[in-house]
């Protein structure tokens, strides 16, 4: 039983190397796929994974130059952190670099310079925003509801939660 299979698995990958050959040789897929009886989709299977192998199995990617890579700190610093889609209409109108937003994204991380994140000031402020939200009392004023608003924002300081 075992020999049953490997002679198949040999005749398929002749097969293959066959198709690869005349492939190289100039005949066509439907030529090829007829003198090995063999669907057009077969073939064309057998030599896209052919020139993956041939290739390496991942594609090469180009990495940002170092020129480039200057011009979009540059673009970064001079305005002042801005958001991915305007840094990328800066550097697309200016430097003519054309990345992706998504692109440009990784590259600032892997250089250190991530997107803005908002500090622990900014946090204390919306979660003292948001329980100011939950202190809002409703009373009963003559049969219908009032609400009780909190104090002004200059009364109330967001350091104190």
């Amino acid at each position: 039983m075992i020999t049953k299979n490997r002679n198949f698995e040999n005749k398929k990958t002749e097969a293959k190397v066959e198709a690869l050959k005349l492939w190289r040789e100039g005949k066509k897929i439907s030529v090829i796929a007829r003198e090995l009886k063999k669907s057009r989709e077969t073939i064309y299977r057998w030599i896209s994974a052919a020139d993956l192998l041939s290739k390496g199995r991942s594609r090469e990617r180009n990495g940002i130059d170092p020129i480039s890579k200057n011009k979009i700190i540059e673009a970064y610093i001079l305005l002042k952190a801005p958001s991915m889609e305007r840094l990328n209409s800066a550097l697309k109108n200016i430097y003519m670099i054309h990345l992706s937003t998504s692109q440009l994204r990784r590259a600032l991380k892997k250089w250190g310079l991530s997107s803005y994140e908002p500090s622990n000031l900014f946090d204390s402020m919306i979660k003292y925003q948001a329980s100011s939200k939950d202190r809002v009392k409703a009373s009963v004023d003559g049969g219908r509801a009032v609400e009780i608003s909190p104090k002004s924002a200059e009364h109330s300081s967001p350091l104190t939660v």
